[in-house]
Protein backbone atom coordinates (compact mmCIF):
# COMPACT_ATOMS: atom_id res chain seq x y z
CA UNK A 1 0.00 0.00 0.00
CA UNK A 2 1.10 3.71 -0.18
CA UNK A 3 1.24 5.67 2.72
CA UNK A 4 -0.48 8.74 1.26
CA UNK A 5 -0.84 11.52 3.57
CA UNK A 6 -4.20 11.25 5.44
CA UNK A 7 -3.10 7.76 6.43
CA UNK A 8 0.13 8.98 7.93
CA UNK A 9 -2.30 11.10 9.69
CA UNK A 10 -4.30 8.57 11.05
CA UNK A 11 -1.66 6.90 12.44
CA UNK A 12 0.12 9.86 14.41
CA UNK A 13 -3.45 11.32 15.50
CA UNK A 14 -4.43 7.63 16.74
CA UNK A 15 -1.94 6.04 17.83
CA UNK A 16 -1.80 6.28 21.67
CA UNK A 17 -6.28 6.08 21.95
CA UNK A 18 -6.47 3.10 19.54
CA UNK A 19 -4.92 -0.32 18.06
CA UNK A 20 -3.28 -0.76 15.03
CA UNK A 21 -6.67 -3.10 13.96
CA UNK A 22 -8.69 0.05 14.81
CA UNK A 23 -6.53 2.52 12.97
CA UNK A 24 -6.20 -0.14 10.11
CA UNK A 25 -10.19 -0.09 10.01
CA UNK A 26 -10.06 3.95 9.72
CA UNK A 27 -7.55 4.09 7.54
CA UNK A 28 -9.42 1.13 4.92
CA UNK A 29 -13.08 2.85 5.48
CA UNK A 30 -11.07 5.90 4.14
CA UNK A 31 -9.44 4.34 1.17
CA UNK A 32 -12.67 2.55 0.32
CA UNK A 33 -14.68 6.16 0.49
CA UNK A 34 -11.94 7.90 -1.59
CA UNK A 35 -11.95 4.82 -4.42
CA UNK A 36 -15.85 5.39 -4.81
CA UNK A 37 -15.65 8.62 -5.41
CA UNK A 38 -13.22 8.25 -7.41
CA UNK A 39 -14.94 5.57 -9.40
CA UNK A 40 -11.66 3.34 -9.16
CA UNK A 41 -12.32 -0.83 -9.25
CA UNK A 42 -8.84 -0.94 -7.32
CA UNK A 43 -8.72 -0.63 -3.66
CA UNK A 44 -5.31 -0.37 -1.58
CA UNK A 45 -5.89 -2.00 2.23
CA UNK A 46 -3.54 -1.16 5.04
CA UNK A 47 -3.39 -3.92 7.27
CA UNK A 48 -2.46 -4.05 11.27
CA UNK A 49 0.83 -4.89 10.48
CA UNK A 50 1.45 -2.73 8.23
CA UNK A 51 -0.06 0.53 10.44
CA UNK A 52 2.86 -1.06 13.30
CA UNK A 53 5.66 -1.07 10.68
CA UNK A 54 4.70 2.36 9.54
CA UNK A 55 4.45 3.27 13.07
CA UNK A 56 8.15 2.20 13.67
CA UNK A 57 9.24 5.20 10.99
CA UNK A 58 7.70 7.87 13.35
CA UNK A 59 9.20 6.43 16.53
CA UNK A 60 6.15 5.27 18.00
CA UNK A 61 7.23 1.86 18.71
CA UNK A 62 10.47 -0.06 18.33
CA UNK A 63 11.51 -2.40 15.06
CA UNK A 64 11.63 -5.21 17.40
CA UNK A 65 7.94 -4.52 18.50
CA UNK A 66 6.31 -4.72 15.03
CA UNK A 67 7.95 -7.76 14.20
CA UNK A 68 6.55 -9.11 17.39
CA UNK A 69 3.10 -7.80 17.05
CA UNK A 70 2.83 -9.71 13.45
CA UNK A 71 4.07 -12.79 14.75
CA UNK A 72 1.44 -13.04 17.09
CA UNK A 73 -1.12 -11.53 14.16
CA UNK A 74 -0.08 -14.66 12.32
CA UNK A 75 -0.14 -17.12 15.31
CA UNK A 76 -3.79 -16.09 16.55
CA UNK A 77 -4.95 -16.20 12.60
CA UNK A 78 -3.70 -19.49 12.32
CA UNK A 79 -5.54 -20.56 15.54
CA UNK A 80 -8.67 -18.50 14.90
CA UNK A 81 -8.92 -19.90 11.37
CA UNK A 82 -10.02 -23.49 12.79
CA UNK A 83 -13.55 -23.74 13.97
CA UNK A 84 -14.27 -26.63 16.02
CA UNK A 85 -16.44 -28.97 14.87
CA UNK A 86 -18.84 -28.28 18.10
CA UNK A 87 -18.99 -25.05 17.58
CA UNK A 88 -20.03 -25.47 13.80
CA UNK A 89 -22.54 -28.24 14.92
CA UNK A 90 -23.92 -25.51 17.13
CA UNK A 91 -23.86 -22.51 14.56
CA UNK A 92 -25.43 -24.74 11.46
CA UNK A 93 -28.44 -25.96 14.17
CA UNK A 94 -28.67 -22.11 15.43
CA UNK A 95 -28.98 -21.25 11.83
CA UNK A 96 -31.81 -23.98 10.80
CA UNK A 97 -28.76 -25.83 8.35
CA UNK A 98 -29.68 -23.07 5.75
CA UNK A 99 -28.05 -20.23 4.56
CA UNK A 100 -29.41 -17.08 6.69
CA UNK A 101 -28.86 -14.62 2.84
CA UNK A 102 -30.75 -16.69 0.35
CA UNK A 103 -32.36 -19.87 2.65
CA UNK A 104 -30.58 -22.59 0.05
CA UNK A 105 -29.73 -26.18 1.94
CA UNK A 106 -27.18 -27.07 -0.59
CA UNK A 107 -23.39 -26.50 -0.32
CA UNK A 108 -23.27 -24.78 3.15
CA UNK A 109 -20.41 -23.03 4.63
CA UNK A 110 -19.34 -21.51 7.58
CA UNK A 111 -18.69 -17.71 7.71
CA UNK A 112 -16.92 -15.28 10.22
CA UNK A 113 -19.26 -12.18 10.02
CA UNK A 114 -16.43 -10.03 10.99
CA UNK A 115 -13.10 -12.01 8.64
CA UNK A 116 -9.90 -13.04 10.65
CA UNK A 117 -7.69 -11.42 9.19
CA UNK A 118 -9.46 -8.09 10.12
CA UNK A 119 -9.66 -8.95 13.62
CA UNK A 120 -12.51 -11.43 13.86
CA UNK A 121 -12.45 -14.83 16.05
CA UNK A 122 -13.82 -18.15 15.65
CA UNK A 123 -16.50 -17.69 18.03
CA UNK A 124 -20.50 -18.71 17.30
CA UNK A 125 -20.93 -15.09 18.10
CA UNK A 126 -18.75 -14.11 14.80
CA UNK A 127 -20.09 -17.23 12.49
CA UNK A 128 -22.64 -17.48 10.31
CA UNK A 129 -23.89 -19.76 8.27
CA UNK A 130 -24.07 -19.19 4.29
CA UNK A 131 -24.39 -21.43 1.20
CA UNK A 132 -20.87 -21.23 -1.43
CA UNK A 133 -22.45 -18.60 -3.72
CA UNK A 134 -23.27 -16.41 -0.92
CA UNK A 135 -20.15 -17.13 0.83
CA UNK A 136 -18.73 -15.74 -2.65
CA UNK A 137 -20.31 -12.49 -2.76
CA UNK A 138 -19.85 -11.54 0.77
CA UNK A 139 -16.15 -12.03 0.73
CA UNK A 140 -14.49 -9.91 3.45
CA UNK A 141 -17.69 -7.59 3.85
CA UNK A 142 -18.25 -7.34 7.59
CA UNK A 143 -22.43 -8.56 7.19
CA UNK A 144 -24.21 -10.32 9.79
CA UNK A 145 -27.15 -12.34 7.85
CA UNK A 146 -28.83 -12.38 11.00
CA UNK A 147 -29.66 -9.24 11.01
CA UNK A 148 -31.44 -6.57 8.75
CA UNK A 149 -29.69 -6.28 5.43
CA UNK A 150 -29.85 -5.11 1.51
CA UNK A 151 -27.92 -6.28 -1.40
CA UNK A 152 -26.58 -3.45 -4.08
CA UNK A 153 -24.50 -3.42 -6.93
CA UNK A 154 -21.17 -1.66 -6.72
CA UNK A 155 -20.38 0.80 -10.21
CA UNK A 156 -16.77 0.44 -8.97
CA UNK A 157 -16.11 -3.31 -9.25
CA UNK A 158 -19.28 -4.51 -11.38
CA UNK A 159 -19.87 -7.11 -8.58
CA UNK A 160 -22.99 -7.27 -5.83
CA UNK A 161 -22.40 -6.34 -2.36
CA UNK A 162 -24.39 -6.26 1.29
CA UNK A 163 -24.51 -4.35 4.11
CA UNK A 164 -26.49 -4.28 7.03
CA UNK A 165 -29.22 -1.60 7.34
CA UNK A 166 -28.66 1.55 9.84
CA UNK A 167 -31.32 1.98 12.14
CA UNK A 168 -32.14 4.99 10.41
CA UNK A 169 -33.24 2.66 7.51
CA UNK A 170 -35.05 0.23 8.83
CA UNK A 171 -36.98 2.91 10.63
CA UNK A 172 -37.61 4.18 7.44
CA UNK A 173 -38.70 0.63 6.08
CA UNK A 174 -37.63 1.66 2.43
CA UNK A 175 -34.58 -1.41 1.60
CA UNK A 176 -35.13 -4.38 3.93
CA UNK A 177 -34.26 -7.14 2.07
CA UNK A 178 -36.55 -10.53 2.77
CA UNK A 179 -34.96 -12.89 4.11
CA UNK A 180 -36.99 -16.02 3.27
CA UNK A 181 -36.82 -14.66 -0.73
CA UNK A 182 -33.25 -15.01 -2.81
CA UNK A 183 -30.50 -12.30 -2.40
CA UNK A 184 -31.51 -8.75 -4.51
CA UNK A 185 -35.53 -9.57 -3.91
CA UNK A 186 -36.36 -6.51 -2.32
CA UNK A 187 -39.92 -5.91 -0.75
Amino acid sequence: MRWGNQAIKFIKDNWESHTPFQIADLINEWLKERAHAENRKHIDVATPAGVAFKAVSFQLITYADAVAFQQNILQNRLKQRHIKKSIRLFVLKRDSNKCLCCGSIEELEIDHIVPIRVGGISDSTNLQTLCKKCHKIKGLDTVDFRKDFIRYPCSSCNTDHFRNLTIEEIQDNNLIENKNSPPGANF
